[in-house]
């Protein structure tokens, strides 16, 4: 989708900034009632964007990011080391150095990440060489079900827990779930993709990022 609508859900902390930012005064259920409106009609991408970024950061008004804030083609992607959603170690974005990651923002939550969980499995179990897959269960209180969602679409990637969005949200400037990142050989975003994936949708992503993979070398 081009613009904010019904398949990318706000994140709960977003949910918890935008009123502000929208200037929709003190009131709750104001402030509940215009988000409800929001999320449901597209609006202009102006609406939700920051009027702060980041350093590194970027906006995309048009297009598929539809204006929500998104890190800079080309910069460093941010490291992280998060639980693992099915315990053991941790999962971190160095240990993937060297490889091609598409990572997956994610939670059980949303109706759109669940949508989308048949197709990584796909793709992740095809044969994309050096490619990495990484999840990031995000403002998730049911771990539980993001197991049981992921075990039944068959997605056997890591998957990190990033139970209160810092990740996602101070690291990754995710507003709406779900987010895909895709992280070049090099270790640097080459771009975004915001809302349920398809195989379709993601193929076009994989083999960029299996180019990255031979140049690397």
């Amino acid at each position: 989708m081009s613009l904010l609508g019904a398949s990318h859900v706000p994140t709960r902390r977003a949910l918890r900034r935008w009123p502000a930012a929208l200037g929709l005064g003190a009131s709750a259920a104001v402030a509940a009632a215009a988000l409800v409106v929001y999320v449901i009609t597209p609006r202009p991408a102006s609406v939700i964007t920051r009027q702060a970024l980041p350093k590194g950061a970027s906006v995309q008004k048009y297009g598929t990011g539809a204006g929500l804030p998104e890190l800079a083609v080309g910069r460093v992607a941010p490291g992280f080391s998060l639980p693992s959603l099915r315990g053991g170690q941790k999962v971190s974005l160095a240990g993937f150095a060297g490889h091609p990651v598409v990572l997956n923002f994610f939670a059980s939550w949303c109706q759109n990440c669940r949508a989308e969980l048949s197709a990584f499995a796909k793709v992740s179990s095809a044969s994309y060489g050096a490619l990495r897959f990484v999840g990031v269960d995000t403002e998730d209180a049911s771990p539980g079900r993001a197991r049981s969602l992921l075990a039944a679409a068959g997605d056997n990637y890591p998957v990190g827990v990033d139970r209160n969005g810092d990740v996602a949200t101070s690291l990754y400037l995710v507003e709406a779930l779900p987010v895909t990142v895709f992280i070049s050989a090099n270790g640097r975003i080459l771009g975004q993709a915001f809302g349920a994936q398809t195989v379709r949708s993601l193929t076009p992503w994989l083999r960029r990022l299996e180019r990255t993979a031979a140049w690397h070398k």
